[in-house]
């Protein structure tokens, strides 16, 4: 019995590892020699956060981060039935100041940013990565404030892109 037992928790290890490895592969991936990162969200990805969350991730527990002066690509699918969701590339807000709504033109790099997406549509975003901080932060009312939103960290000294989840 305690072989049986032995056996079945490495399987139910060995098998979590490579979920957790293949989900990151899935939206995540880059090209060196042409400087670009490609990043497929997805918004209401489980019910994490209520919903509110890209790739289930929400409140800055994930940040994607960036090598300065690559090519950002971002696809965004909203899989929420109930609400639109979109992604603006904002400056990183205080805990007391989060804002209950914004739009696109609050976007801290000109259009950078998806506007409101309906249930299963998709759209892209494309800019290049400057030195900083930054939110990637849902505008619809009551969403950022409500914690979706994720890290983008764009740093000089990185040779490639990585993903840092917390």
């Amino acid at each position: 019995m305690q072989g049986l037992l032995g056996f079945l928790l490495s399987f139910v290890c060995i098998f979590n590892m490579a979920v957790a490895k293949a989900d990151i592969t899935d939206w995540f991936s880059y090209d060196e020699a042409k400087k670009q990162v490609y990043f497929k969200l997805t918004s209401a990805e489980n019910a994490n956060n209520n919903g509110l969350n890209y790739n289930g991730y929400y409140q800055g527990n994930l940040t994607l981060k960036v090598p300065v002066n690559w090519l950002v690509n971002i696809s965004l699918t909203n899989r929420d039935a109930n609400a639109t969701h979109d992604i603006i590339l904002t400056k990183p807000f205080g805990m007391d100041n989060v804002p209950d709504e914004l739009t696109g033109e609050s976007s801290i790099i000109k259009r950078a940013y998806i506007a409101p997406l309906f249930s299963n549509e998709t759209d892209n975003l494309k800019f290049t990565a400057k030195t900083g901080q930054y939110w990637l932060f849902c505008g619809v009312k009551g969403h950022g404030i409500d914690g979706m939103w994720i890290k983008l960290d764009v740093d000089a000294l990185l040779e490639v892109p990585a993903v840092d989840r917390r």
